[in-house]
């Protein structure tokens, strides 16, 4: 039992020796890294060719070395909570989360580029969801979100659209440049296409997961309008309006026209435009 014991301390106290030499890597790492400050008053870095928080920055360094993925494993590259998220959740906290408990097909969502993905994911035979939002609804969106946690986080930070828009264009919001973010899974879908999910199902399955997955449906469920994320955030902060075209409530036409020609520049030959709604 003594010895049972004992080996069971050692283990402990080389494991967590094992993380303090990591967190001391990595605080290393970030110090150096080019910064600037994010639309939420927080700082984004820039790592691997994309701008991201600190608090990613562990979790994609730690399951870009770990991670095995499954053939029948999917991750969305469209977060959503009830998703084990890669970065922020699983290997944040901890460089060896067990996943061997997660019921099959398992699922994983990422904000992670894909060309900072680890190579156990791009060489496997498990698929990956990317739905992507036109740029100008996304903006205001991403504007509405980040002003919302700047309150949260500091009450004298603030940030106006024309701002927000400056940092859009070049390219500095969490995990961008959005072109870069966007493009990266694109092309792989067009020359690896068997890397993307297609679900065809009948029109009845069909209507019933609209349903269920509708702004509103979602907007009113009780864990959406009072429960909150890990990070303290309320989850309502997700649910704003939901509808296309509001951007025109906020871009000055100078403004919606800059981004169309910046949209129109990055996404030039790729065989994806986007319109303005």
């Amino acid at each position: 039992m003594e010895k049972t014991e004992t080996e069971n301390k050692r283990k402990c106290t080389a494991e967590n020796e094992k993380i303090a030499e990591h967190e001391n890597q990595l605080e290393l790492l970030i110090r150096n890294l080019p910064k600037e400050r994010h639309c939420d008053g927080t700082y984004l870095y820039f790592y691997q060719g994309f701008w991201c928080p600190s608090r990613a920055i562990s979790g994609i360094t730690v399951f870009q070395q770990h991670f095995q993925p499954q053939e029948t494993d999917l991750i969305l590259a469209t977060p959503h909570e009830l998703v084990p998220f890669l970065e922020f959740g699983l290997y944040h906290n901890n460089p060896s989360p067990d996943l061997e408990g997660i019921p099959k097909p398992r699922i994983f969502s990422t904000h992670t580029p894909y060309t900072a993905l680890p190579t156990s994911i791009i060489d496997s035979k498990c698929r990956v969801v990317y739905i992507c939002r036109n740029p100008w609804d996304q903006l205001v969106s991403f504007w509405h979100f980040s002003t919302s946690a700047a309150r949260r986080w500091s009450a004298e930070y603030s940030i106006s659209l024309d701002e927000t828009l400056d940092m859009f264009c070049r390219g500095v919001i969490s995990f961008g440049p959005f072109w870069d973010h966007v493009l990266g899974y694109w092309k792989v879908s067009q020359g690896m296409p068997n890397k993307g999910v297609v679900l065809e199902r009948g029109g009845v399955v069909v209507e019933e997961v609209s349903r269920l997955c509708s702004f509103e449906n979602l907007k009113e469920l009780e864990v959406n309008k009072t429960g909150k994320l890990s990070s303290g955030r309320d989850k309502s902060a997700f649910f704003r309006k939901a509808e296309v075209g509001d951007w025109s409530n906020y871009l000055t036409p100078p403004m919606a026209e800059k981004m169309k020609k910046l949209i129109q520049e990055k996404f030039e030959g790729s065989g994806l435009m986007f319109k303005m709604p």
